[in-house]
């Protein structure tokens, strides 16, 4: 199973949470790997977390929207230029220029004036995987769409501090989470 089809799911998996539950709780008091703990915290949203809700057709998330390709944030002409030769599929954003070669965000040419995207069947994986991979990234939705984040209905209860400061950051930044179990 995938992130996103884990992150469709309300249902948690309590054996799933414990084991990256605990393997979080060894490299906090052993290894102390910042990359190895947001691996884990990945894991870990999608046992406490599930995305609701559905597409409201705003367009919001083909407006304004930042493209990031192998972790690189295109944010300058010279770097979409490059990506746009290795992947066509580039060829459909428009960058919207701060200043100067700056690009502060892009736009889509496939979205209508309805809100609804021209070329779905041919849209690229950033468009596909849209909320969750913003979600990941993030631990945020716009509040402007359609989906929103809740909280699974089984979700155990949780002592370790920086893994309840972590979730606490997730509902207190998303207006629409809500909490369906009382304890955390």
């Amino acid at each position: 199973m995938n992130f996103q089809d884990y992150l469709k799911s309300s249902k948690g998996s309590i054996v799933s949470f414990y084991f990256w539950y605990f393997l979080h709780i060894i490299n906090e008091k052993t290894l102390k790997n910042n990359n190895f703990e947001s691996y884990i915290w990945e894991f870990l949203k999608c046992d406490i977390f599930y995305i609701a809700g559905k597409c409201q057709t705003s367009g919001n998330c083909c407006k304004n929207l930042m493209l990031v390709k192998n972790g690189i944030t295109l944010n300058t002409k010279e770097k979409f230029e490059k990506i746009k030769t290795k992947d066509k599929k580039y060829n459909r954003f428009v960058p919207n220029y701060l200043s100067g070669t700056k690009i502060k965000n892009f736009s889509c040419t496939c979205i209508t004036p309805q809100n609804i995207c021209s070329d779905y069947q041919g849209r690229p994986k950033l468009c596909r995987s849209y909320p969750f991979s913003i979600f990941l990234k993030d631990d945020k939705i716009p509040n402007t769409c359609g989906y929103y984040i809740n909280i699974k209905t089984k979700v155990p209860k949780i002592k370790n501090k920086s893994i309840s400061n972590k979730i606490d950051h997730i509902i207190n930044n998303n207006d629409r989470c809500r909490i369906l179990e009382e304890e955390l």
